[in-house]
């Protein structure tokens, strides 16, 4: 049996996408993909993939003495488009971390993944491979997927299998079957980040980490624990520039956790109100392309946006509240930081669907998400101004330090984000660049 310990090493991130390096195969190759908690697949283009739909990295199946084909489907299918092939086996390392004989999709057809991608500006960005980038980080090009919701969110529903972060659960692997994620935006931090397996690094965030149970997922024909989502029970404006708003829900709905989608996600029929209550319709609007332009001033504003979560799958009188400041909720469009910009979105976007946690929340936060406890931890980031007010439920996870065991972020670690110029919004099934 192998030590049970803790897996970490730094992030990087300029403030669109989030990728971690992944390596496959005997000698190891490298790949950037999204880091992605909205799904569970892990998946790269296989040396089939033609050019035109693959124009990046490829798995060279070939030139690694430990892969396996198999010869079952791999199949996934996203909004912008989808990835088929097959599954394999190899040793997969992360964070100097390895799993032997992993299964993983090695994608001989795709469209629209790696090709043709939609911006906010209504452009069409064609990624093309870096040929003088020295390393895998120089590149800051998308060689696809990591997943790291349940299992039962992987491709194929009927013959569901372990993850990569599932087989070091099975595998006693890990001190505590989690793995927690910080997110900075700070340039005085050096934009890194951070994410460990099976522990959690007290120095990337502030006061107490509260839990909120998380809220099962349905595939259509069952229901288990797949997305990382938890119980939410409304949506509130403070101190707006207008007035204050609250909205209840009637029943509870799920609000996801997703790094690997850029904005947030509400319902399209209140967001207008939300936003107007916030900064008042003259300092905001809705362009062409969907995105909500925002003056940047209202960064000055002391308005902020409260989402509120259940402590149980019924709405309850004294939810968890998360707590956001306007200025945390503004992305800008002209300058790499807000104080510089003219410019600006608003981190927030409608959607007819599943509401989704991404990034421009995510950066506010210290997430934790564990597995026997089927909870989501949250705390305030260090660099944040955000606020986690209520009391959530008791778990058994421990809040030791891991922080000693946590690589220096460079150039060349095993887990590394790296910004790119664009962002992927997997689970909701939209694509976006972030200039």
């Amino acid at each position: 049996m192998k030590k049970r310990e803790t897996h970490g090493t730094g992030l990087y991130n300029s403030g669109s996408s989030y990728y971690i390096q992944v390596s496959i195969g005997t000698p190891p190759q490298n790949f950037e993909m999204i880091l992605d908690t909205g799904s569970a697949d892990l998946w790269v283009p296989g040396s089939s993939c033609p050019v035109t739909v693959c124009p990046l990295h490829k798995f060279n199946e070939a030139a690694s003495s430990t892969y396996k084909p198999t010869t079952e489907a791999f199949e996934i299918q996203y909004g912008i488009g989808y990835a088929e092939g097959i599954h394999g086996r190899d040793t997969v390392t992360i964070a100097n971390t390895s799993i032997e004989q992993q299964l993983f999709g090695v994608a001989s057809n795709s469209s629209n993944i790696f090709t043709d991608i939609n911006t906010i500006y209504g452009v069409t960005v064609h990624q093309e491979l870096n040929t003088t980038a020295t390393d895998y980080s120089s590149d800051n090009n998308l060689d696809g997927v990591f997943g790291l919701a349940f299992p039962f969110l992987t491709s194929n529903i009927f013959d569901t299998y372990p993850t990569f972060f599932f087989n070091l659960i099975q595998q006693n692997r890990l001190d505590q079957n989690l793995f927690s994620i910080y997110l900075s935006q700070r340039p005085d931090l050096g934009d890194t980040g951070e994410i460990i397996f099976g522990g959690m690094d007290h120095s990337k965030y502030t006061g107490q980490i509260t839990y909120v149970p998380l809220a099962t997922t349905s595939n259509g024909y069952t229901e288990d624990y797949g997305f990382w989502q938890v119980h939410g029970q409304g949506i509130e404006v403070e101190q707006g520039f207008l007035s204050d708003l609250h909205i209840p829900f009637k029943t509870t709905l799920p609000f996801m956790f997703d790094t690997g989608t850029t904005f947030t996600y509400l319902p399209a029929e209140v967001i207008d109100t939300i936003l107007y209550a916030a900064v008042g319709p003259e300092n905001a609007g809705k362009s062409s392309t969907g995105f909500y332009s925002i003056r940047c001033n209202a960064k000055n504003l002391n308005t902020r946006l409260n989402l509120h979560f259940s402590i149980s799958s019924r709405v309850v009188s004294n939810p968890v509240v998360l707590s956001i400041p306007m200025s945390e909720l503004l992305v800008p469009l002209n300058a790499d930081r807000l104080e510089d910009a003219t410019q600006c979105l608003f981190g927030v976007l409608p959607t007819e669907g599943r509401m989704i946690i991404g990034q421009s929340i995510l950066r506010s936060i210290y997430t934790v998400y564990g597995v026997d406890e089927h909870v989501i931890g949250m705390a305030t980031a260090v660099h944040s101004k955000t606020t986690i007010v209520g009391t959530g439920v008791n778990v058994s996870i421990s809040n030791q330090n891991n922080n000693q065991t946590t690589e220096q972020p460079d150039q060349s670690s095993a887990l590394s984000l790296v910004s790119s110029f664009y962002s992927i919004t997997l689970s909701c099934l939209f694509l976006f660049m972030i200039l």
